[in-house]
């Protein structure tokens, strides 16, 4: 048993989130977002759709984390990422693949936190696309 993968999708033209309920892949095909009987699906190869996974993780109120999501965590406020990050302390500095938190406005300087240490004490408060200001606010 798999878990469960969860797709949204940033409409850049029409400036709104979309809930993808199907992924298209093939070779070479372009797919456009069309709403068939109210719901939406996404093909990967549209160039004016950003396709966000879910994490597989929630926030201290059951709230979906998705990449691209503006956290609030203590009194900073980060960016959930999929990608290399490193951890540790000053001489134990360990590189990971993975999903993580950056958090540039930190008051020690720019860090990022291993999302699954903190997933349950953070909040999600937007996502970039719509919220981009709250990225710019050290804290919340």
């Amino acid at each position: 048993m798999g878990r469960e993968i969860r797709f949204r999708a940033w409409d850049i033209e029409n400036k709104k989130m979309l809930e993808v309920v199907s992924l298209g892949i093939g070779f070479g095909s372009s797919h456009r977002c069309e709403e068939q009987d109210g719901e939406w699906s996404v093909g990967t190869h549209d160039p004016g759709l950003v396709i966000m996974q879910w994490t597989g993780l929630n926030d201290l109120n059951g709230v979906p984390i998705y990449e691209g999501d503006v956290v609030a965590f203590n009194e900073d406020v980060g960016v959930v990422k999929f990608g290399e990050y490193e951890d540790g302390e000053q001489y134990n500095i360990i590189s990971h693949i993975g999903y993580y938190v950056d958090f540039p406005n930190d008051s020690d300087g720019s860090w990022e936190g291993t999302l699954s240490d903190i997933h349950s004490t953070c909040r999600v408060i937007g996502n970039i696309y719509e919220h981009n200001d709250l990225i710019n606010h050290r804290s919340v």
